[in-house]
């Protein structure tokens, strides 16, 4: 997928738009991703949560959820719990000049066997409180926990 064909203009400006989902499991814990520093070497060793970016013309950011959760842990989401909508956060591009991501936020409950892709080294179940004293922890999942939308 190249970052040409999911770039959107919106009033004059260009912009890739991605969904992540605050993954809960029984114990209300949240599920982290550690990124690939093979692959990612711009944010090395980053927790983060799952996630990427949506597919305009194929499916709606609730579908890119369950696509993205299943590729990158083999997780799913709970049967008959929707995806509940957190935040929306705008934020420049780390590579491309003058490109925006806008990342739509979720949480949901899952369940399953965790088998990580190759963008992710390891994982942890974290609470809100472990979040906080977390080095290396994703910019924009430290700016939900400061505004108190992760609990």
């Amino acid at each position: 997928m190249s970052e040409e064909t999911e770039t959107l203009e919106v009033r004059g400006e260009k912009i890739n738009v991605g969904a992540k989902l605050l993954a809960v499991n029984s114990e209300g814990k949240y599920f982290l991703l550690r990124r690939n520093p093979e692959k990612y070497p711009e944010t090395a060793n980053q927790w983060d949560i799952p996630g990427g970016r949506w597919i305009k013309h194929l499916e709606v950011i609730p579908q890119t959820l369950v696509r993205e959760l299943g590729r990158e842990t083999g997780l799913t989401i709970v049967p008959d719990n929707n995806p509940k909508f957190v935040a929306k956060q705008k934020f420049p591009h780390s590579r491309i000049q003058d490109l925006s991501i806008v990342r739509h936020t979720y949480r949901a409950r899952v369940t399953g066997s965790i088998e990580l892709s190759d963008e992710h080294s390891e994982y942890l179940w974290a609470t809100a409180e472990e979040m906080k004293r977390m080095e290396n922890l994703d910019p924009m999942v430290k700016d939900l926990l400061d505004q108190g939308l992760i609990k």
